[in-house]
């Protein structure tokens, strides 16, 4: 019984202090832009140290926010893994810069879980993979430039 009480106390105290991103809808607004999310399997998110959800349009909205803002107390910053559509660290993600809306031809990244599927999609949009540290030190330059 006095190992019960412990162990179960740790359980709780770890199922409390998990962190886990909530779906991207359709009828988001990015935080940065303020533009629709529309396409769900670009979506990035951001969650602060009081449990606030900010949304992003896509991997490439994050970094500017991040590197732009700066923002105190971040907890987790999640993107969407293009492949599964779900939500993973952008820590843990490769990005593959691809032209995300043919009309405007805006180029921003699509984020992979997967290293294979990452090399795949870089071959097919003739670009090269690159982890979430290269996406933020290239928004660093955009905004610098800006």
């Amino acid at each position: 019984m006095r190992t019960a009480v412990p162990v179960a106390l740790a359980l709780l105290l770890g199922a409390c202090s998990s962190l886990t991103p909530i779906p991207i809808q359709s009828t988001d607004m990015c935080f940065r832009c303020g533009r629709p999310i529309a396409d769900v399997k670009l979506g990035a998110e951001m969650i602060d140290s009081g449990g606030h959800v900010f949304k992003f349009r896509t991997p490439g909205c994050l970094a500017q926010f991040v590197q732009v803002q700066k923002p105190a107390g971040v907890r987790g910053l999640f993107v969407t893994d293009f492949s599964t559509g779900k939500l993973v660290r952008a820590e843990s993600a490769l990005y593959v810069r691809v032209e995300v809306d043919p009309q405007t031809r805006e180029l921003d990244y699509r984020a992979f879980r997967s290293v294979n599927a990452a090399v795949a999609a870089g071959k097919e949009n003739k670009s090269s993979a690159i982890d979430w540290s290269a996406v933020l030190v290239q928004a660093r330059s955009a905004s610098m430039s800006n």
